[in-house]
């Protein structure tokens, strides 16, 4: 009975690319390619956007062929699978990633390119990605759950919703006519004050010494004190005297 012969291993080797934290995407870029990658992170609106993102690239590509490495998470019955990581490389030099334990959870999306990918390929992936960015004025999510993924514990952002401020409904009554002079004043321009004049200073007098005073002064030398005084000329007297020994 002959023993088959096993298939080969891939040419090049990728299995250095998946370890037991999952699929390494820039150890398989570099693996892939040959260099370095950038990347560029991005948060996109909702985690349904990703599902827009890979419909774009449907216009263009099949999926399963460029698809690189693919998890996902079976919960229930009827349940769209829940994606873990799910990596894409439409063009060389181009692997497009997504994973829930990334910077911005399953809103995230990473764009690893190379200064030889085609430029025509990058802007496209760049404006797919960036038509599924919010408009507005977004807040990075600082609140985040660990989770149990597997084997391992990450950290997930978790999405507040925070509904809409109604003065009339959660306040008293007298708050809002309160509310809307506060409001109008700050939209005021700042009117400049002008500062009253202030009273010029007369420059100070230098007073004469009293005529019954004595000035006194003397520098020090290798064997005698020097005196420097000033006070009722009997008393500076005794003073130098006592100095000058």
């Amino acid at each position: 009975m002959s023993i088959p012969i096993p298939h080969l291993a891939a040419t090049p080797d990728l299995s250095a690319s998946y370890n037991q934290h999952g699929f390494q995407p820039t150890v398989w870029f570099y693996t892939m390619f040959g260099e370095l990658p950038r990347r560029e992170i991005y948060q996109l609106v909702t985690a349904d956007a990703r599902k827009t993102v890979l419909a774009n690239l449907a216009e263009t590509y099949d999926l399963d062929q460029i698809t690189v490495v693919q998890s996902v998470f079976m919960e229930e019955v009827d349940k769209d699978p829940e994606w873990q990581f799910y990596a894409l490389s439409p063009e060389p030099h181009t692997l497009l990633f997504f994973s829930i334990t990334s910077s911005y959870g399953d809103q995230s999306a990473i764009l690893y390119y190379s200064p030889r990918t085609e430029a025509g390929t990058l802007a496209r992936l760049r404006a797919s990605l960036q038509a599924q960015l919010e408009s507005g004025q977004v807040e990075r999510q600082r609140i985040q759950v660990l989770r149990l993924m597997g084997s391992d514990l990450a950290f997930s952002p978790l999405p507040l919703k925070i509904p809409a401020l109604d003065l009339a409904a959660n306040y008293n009554d007298d708050l809002l006519p309160v509310h809307e002079a506060i409001v109008k004043r700050l939209q005021k321009p700042e009117q400049r004050r002008e500062q009253p004049a202030q009273p010029q200073r007369r420059p100070a007098e230098r007073r004469l010494p009293h005529p019954d005073y004595l000035y006194l002064q003397r520098r020090p030398g290798p064997h005698r004190q020097g005196v420097a005084a000033q006070g009722p000329a009997h008393c500076l007297l005794r003073l130098w005297a006592a100095g000058t020994g």
